[in-house]
């Protein structure tokens, strides 16, 4: 026995040491009359362990997110279906928020169906926005860019497994979560604050009675961290999100993965501390295991274009991420990691409507984004974007926007930016301006990485067609950024 025990400890020093063979090494622990020693059962239970806490944060994350931000807004402004936080002049590097939809969420709020039954909610005309359900499936677009055109209108939004009576009059969605996120998008143009304060959310029983006065913190003078959590904590939000939710909105598998590691319906979640410390390392290696995903390699199928670094997360999927076969897991995961939400408009744009918000990490010469260089970004002329067009910079591990203070991390068409003599624009990147084109210009952070977003607002035909492409980041010499004084 003390000869496997010390085969043990030189097996464990392997795996540390040499990572290449973590797998052999692992495999390689001793048996003894065919049944694991109580060494070998130990490592191997709790590599099982870790790889099933990994993946139950990767499968949650649309959920996780959910939570995360409903905890951080309820805590800061309170609960309850009329509390409706607003960002007038859309979300900034103040409010931690990972989203492809950079600077475009000007409201969000959440609804608690199993503590207030039915509700309705009544959207002004021109109001845009996305109802979903706390794993992110959508309940309905609503304003311009979908099917109602931003017409407006009463949606009763009902509880899993309602069974009262529905009366006439509302667009009728039916949540298979009691948890409903209401998110309000500002596309190219950002809503007036007196559009948004007209939005109602009252509920359908006894609503004349029960109409409580609604309530639109600005959110923006607020700091908020509205971040998944890379930590324990995540496993404790899940458990008591199975133990609030319909035992159907969580497949049997999942469920049972997670049963696994200890999250049940109906028994506390109270692991030791070794159990604690365990899932705690797997909070904080599936981030950085589907980021490395992300950048190995330049996923030529998830280009939008077969010659530039562009790449788009819902290639051939829905908002879903369903593909006609299978789920494209390593596309959602990522897209959870970084975005606040998925939404149809997002996903599946028509002709004119809706958005595409392309993204690189990569330059001209496939070598990944550093903060410590300057790039340029070039537009051609009549960029194919009905509603105005953008360009953004984020973080790489979690999607936040940079935070420069008074400088911008986003770029908008409609702030009369810097045009070139025959139309097009050159968009600039690095930690110091340009020589020329500096009202074009965003600053990175030297010694990180970044990600540049090209946020299209009603996309055009030249478009979805390649007639018109965008250039890839090109670096710039050195000599071609001078100092900021």
């Amino acid at each position: 026995m003390a000869r496997q025990s010390e085969k043990a400890d030189r097996l464990r020093v392997s795996m540390a040491a040499e990572p290449q063979g973590y797998w052999d090494a692992l495999s390689s622990l001793p048996f003894q009359h065919d049944f694991p020693t109580a060494d070998t059962e130990t490592q191997l239970y709790e590599a099982l362990i870790f790889q099933r806490a990994t993946q139950i944060f990767l499968l949650s994350l649309p959920a996780l997110h959910m939570l995360s931000m409903r905890d951080a807004l309820q805590g800061a402004f309170g609960q309850g279906f009329e509390i409706l936080p607003l960002w007038p002049q859309g979300t900034g590097a103040s409010t931690k928020l990972g989203q492809a939809q950079a600077g475009s969420i000007q409201g969000m709020g959440f609804l608690d169906l199993k503590r207030e039954g039915p509700l309705v909610l009544q959207v002004p005309p021109r109001v845009q926005g996305t109802l979903t359900d706390f794993w992110q499936r959508p309940l309905s677009d609503f304003g311009p860019s979908s099917a109602n055109e931003g017409k407006g209108g009463l949606y009763l939004v009902l509880p899993p497994a309602y069974q009262g009576h529905i009366p006439q009059g509302y667009r009728v969605l039916r949540a298979a979560t009691y948890g409903v996120g209401l998110f309000l998008h500002a596309g190219a143009e950002l809503m007036p604050v007196q559009a948004l304060n007209g939005i109602r959310i009252f509920p359908l029983l006894g609503r004349d009675q029960a109409r409580r006065p609604m309530r639109f913190p600005a959110a923006t003078e607020t700091p908020l961290d509205l971040r998944t959590p890379r930590d324990f904590s995540i496993f404790e939000k899940l458990a008591r999100f199975i133990e609030d939710e319909p035992v159907e909105m969580v497949d049997g598998l999942l469920r049972g993965m997670m049963a696994s590691i200890g999250i049940k319906r109906g028994k506390p979640f109270q692991p030791d501390e070794r159990r604690q410390r365990l899932l705690t390392r797997a909070a904080e290696l599936a981030p950085k295991m589907i980021l490395a995903m992300r950048t190995r390699g330049c996923f030529t199928d998830e280009r939008y274009f077969p010659d530039r670094q562009w790449l788009d997360l819902h290639s051939s999927v829905d908002a879903l991420f369903q593909a006609l076969d299978h789920t494209a897991i390593d596309a959602r995961s990522y897209f959870y990691l970084t975005a606040a939400l998925s939404a149809p408009m997002l996903a599946t744009p028509t002709l004119g409507r809706g958005s595409k918000c392309p993204f690189a990490m990569h330059d001209a010469d496939g070598a990944l984004l550093s903060g410590d260089q300057s790039y340029r970004l070039h537009l051609p002329p009549e960029v194919p974007a009905a509603d105005g067009w953008a360009v953004s910079v984020h973080h790489v591990a979690d999607g936040t926007m940079l935070d420069h203070g008074d400088a911008p991390a986003i770029i908008r068409s409609r702030e009369g930016r810097e045009q070139n003599q025959d139309g097009s624009f050159d968009v600039f990147f690095g930690p110091r301006p340009p020589e020329a084109g500096a009202s074009n210009w965003l600053r990175t952070q030297p010694g990180r990485g970044f990600v540049v977003v090209l946020h299209l607002y009603g996309p055009e035909q030249a478009f979805f067609d390649q007639c018109w492409k965008p250039g890839d980041l090109e670096r710039l010499p050195a000599h071609q950024a001078i100092d900021e004084e």
